[in-house]
């Protein structure tokens, strides 16, 4: 028997679907399932619908002109719904897909677990993106992002670190925690406040209180 994590969806478009190995998950997850080549624009037409419920999954961007599928979506203001599988994508890139609507970002490695939380996030009109796509992450760059992306950019032990500090736990227990020097920890912190742009402890410590909060309410 099928069970649809999120009732809404029945069915969905695979373009390039070949080039990852997730076909168990789709089979068993979806309604409807169409199975589209990199050339196959034009049958978009055929299947797709205005509705919620159809998600467009676009692997290998290498591989896609991919400007075309954004163009021809955005006409139908849809572009909320597509998920784009990556290995690699840069910075400048990533920025332009975001500034464009998309809002799931995956590698091809990614587990049925992360395309379901990739949906969820995209159903609560939130963001999703597997942090190690993403070739440069140097602090420039990220500046006018929003701050749900910059956590997500933060690498395993950062984000562990600032999840630690949100719930009011200080840096030598933290240190104890994660078997690290206080230094270590110092510095992991100061790294954290220089990605997130914010200038102080006590800033820091909000945003990681306010974002553990938004986690715990969804």
């Amino acid at each position: 028997m099928k069970v649809n994590y999120v009732n809404r969806i029945k069915k969905c478009i695979l373009v390039n679907y070949s080039s990852v190995n997730l076909p168990m998950y789709f089979e068993n997850e979806f309604d409807q399932i169409f199975k589209l080549g990199i050339n196959d624009i034009k049958m978009l037409d055929s299947y797709y619908e205005k509705k919620s419920s159809t998600y467009i999954f676009i692997f290998n961007e290498e591989e896609l002109k991919i400007s075309k599928f954004l163009n021809y979506l955005k006409a139908k203001n849809s572009i909320h719904q597509i998920i784009v599988f990556l290995d690699r994508i840069s910075i400048e890139k990533f920025l332009l897909y975001l500034n464009s609507g998309i809002k799931g970002f995956l590698n091809t490695k990614s587990s049925p677990n992360d395309v379901k939380e990739c949906i969820k996030k995209i159903e609560k009109k939130d963001i999703f993106i597997n942090s190690d796509i993403i070739e440069n992450k140097s602090i420039r760059f990220q500046k006018n992002l929003p701050d749900e992306i910059k956590i997500n950019l933060l690498t395993k032990t950062e984000k562990k670190i600032f999840f630690l500090i949100g719930q009011g736990i200080t840096s030598k227990e933290i240190a104890n925690t994660t078997c690290n020097s206080i230094r270590t920890i110092q510095n992991h912190r100061q790294n954290i406040k220089e990605k997130l742009s914010v200038s102080g402890y006590n800033a820091l410590t909000l945003l990681a209180q306010k974002y553990l909060q938004k986690i715990e309410n969804q």
